[in-house]
Formats: C-alpha cells, structure tokens, sequence
C-alpha cells in the first residue's frame, strides 16, 4: 500500500516538475528572442544615438570630478583625427614634455584643441615654435580639448601657483566657446561644470560632475557590447542629470575674472581670437584687456595645420615684442 502511494507522489512530482519547466520555458524563450531582435533592431535605429565613437577625449582622457574630462597622466600613444599623431601627457596631465618652470619668464597659455594641437606632433604647434624663438621666456601649453573658457578658468586658478607665470596667454575659440560656457553637457555625452552670474560674482555649478556615458563604458567595454544596455545607462545619465543651457552667456565675465585674477597675482593677461568676434573685441577694449587676432586660412580641416601653427607664434612673438613682453 506505501508502494502505491510513494509511486503515485512520485508521479504527482514529475508532472508538477514537467508543468514548471514548460511554464519557464514559455516565459524564458520568448523573452530571449524578444531581447535579441530588439537588440538589432536598437542597433540600426538608434545607431548614431548610442555611438561609442573615439576620440581624444574618450580615448586619452579621463573623468575629473571638477572639470569634467581631464587628460590620464603620464601616458603616451597614438590619436588619429584627420591625421595621425603622437600623444604623449606629462605628469601634470598636459600634452608636453615634462612641466618644470626654471629661472626664466614664464607663459602660460590656456585654450581648447587648437592649444592642444589637433592634428599636428607637439613639436608643430604653436606653443613649441614660440618657445624655441623666444629663449628668454618659457612657454608652457595647459591645453586641453574641448574645455570651454569656464573650464579654462578653473584650469587656471589650479595650476597658476605651480607656474607662477609672468604672462596668461588664453586662446579664445570663437566656433564655440560662447556655447560651451552655457552648457553643462558637451560634444552630447561629456558634462562639465558652469558658472552662474550672482551679484558680480561667479558661482560654480554641476559639481561633482557626473561621469557620464561615454566615460562610464570607457572602463567597461564588455557591457557596451549590448545596444540595450546602451540605452538604458543613456537615458538614466538623460533622467538623472538633464541637459542645461544657460539664459545668459557667462563668458564676458570669465574673461574679466580671468584678468583680474591674472593681474592680483601679478601677470599680464592675454586674449588670443583664433576668429574675429566683433562683440568680444568691443568687451575686450572696454575692460582694456590685450588681445589679437590669430585668425588665418592655414587649416586641416577645422583646425590649424603645422602653416597655422607657425602663423600663430609669428604673430604672438611679434605681439609680445610690441608690448615688451618677450625679454
């Protein structure tokens, strides 16, 4: 009798047993097959939404709390944009040799990819080509790409005591910089911090800066394999911190900050126009602030080749010597 009903539990069992794995394997083959068509179907449409294209900065950058993206220290490799170029950062993060402020005059020259050297080797820009011109001053390249002029004036509030500079060299961006500075998201996927003008003060805002989706499948490039996953961590970053752009241009006010900042330390400050900017230019001369205009047709695409390289520092040097700046 305890056989009989052993063997009709046991039955009871694998019929239970059997009924699981069907249910499971309805629920689970369907879903599986949903996920891998959604997931080439998120491939072809949101292709160019959810790109993980390289460049410098995701390539040679890394995230930094307080700027947003800064170059890795000590690292050295190979960038290609439209031309192929060495890279190499130094133990400051700035694309030169190492950074050692000596006996001499020193200038310090702050800008975005056009300091930096978009497609041209570090001995081709215009920073090396002045140093080497003007032997009794050093010329020192904080470059970094895509940095608007707010991140420059944090840049420069961070390293001026380092470089104790006799000269502040900021080379505006006229394509952009003016967008850059009312924007906390850049080039779609990097944040950055920005400054809110308060009573004739600036005010930093969006810090610490969200690491953003590039830089979060930059260490991880096994998850970014998936389109889905993709999708999700872009819309958390969208839900989480959205995209801000300012009512009013703070950038009239860095760049006064920036020289007054420069002149309490007891630097002359220096505006670069990489283009004419008629509205700038008028500013400049009210706050009587130096500048020129570097703007020239020596061009590999958007930026200067080694021709604008070597136009720029003959047009600084000449400048300098003006304003018997170049000892």
């Amino acid at each position: 009798m305890l056989v009989v009903l052993f063997q009709q539990l046991e039955d009871i069992s694998m019929k239970t047993k059997k009924h699981l794995l069907a249910n499971t394997l309805l629920v689970i083959v369907p879903s599986f097959t949903f996920l891998i068509v959604a997931e080439f179907m998120f491939r072809g449409v949101f292709h160019s939404e959810l790109s993980l294209k390289n460049d410098e900065r995701s390539l040679m950058y890394s995230h930094h709390d307080t700027l947003g993206w800064f170059p890795s220290k000590n690292t050295i490799g190979t960038f290609k944009g439209l031309k192929e170029i060495s890279v190499r950062h130094n133990s400051r993060g700035f694309r030169d040799e190492k950074h050692e402020p000596g006996v001499n005059p020193r200038m310090m020259v702050l800008g975005d990819s056009f300091v930096w050297g978009y497609d041209v080797e570090e001995k081709d820009r215009f920073t090396e080509v002045l140093d080497k011109s003007l032997n009794n001053l050093d010329v020192f390249n904080l470059g970094v790409s895509g940095y608007g002029t707010d991140q420059q004036w944090i840049l420069l509030q961070k390293n001026f005591n380092y470089y104790r500079p006799e000269v502040v060299f900021l080379m505006y961006c006229a394509d952009n910089d003016r967008l850059d500075n009312r924007m906390n998201l850049r080039y779609r996927y990097f944040y950055k911090p920005y400054f809110l003008e308060e009573n004739d003060s600036l005010i930093m805002k969006g810090v610490p800066v969200p690491e953003g989706y590039r830089q979060f499948y930059k260490e991880r490039d096994i998850a970014s394999k998936s389109y889905l996953g993709r999708l999700a961590v872009s819309s958390y970053y969208k839900l989480r911190y959205p995209e801000i752009f300012l009512e009013t241009d703070p950038t009239f006010a860095l760049i006064s900050k920036m020289k007054k900042y420069s002149e309490q330390k007891g630097s002359v400050f220096i505006v670069g126009l990489q283009k004419g900017d008629k509205t700038l230019e008028y500013h400049l001369k009210n706050e009587k602030i130096s500048f020129l205009n570097v703007e020239n047709d020596h061009l590999r695409g958007w930026h200067w080749d080694e021709g604008g390289h070597a136009y720029v520092a003959q047009e600084i040097e000449s400048f300098l010597k003006r304003k018997d700046l170049s000892w």
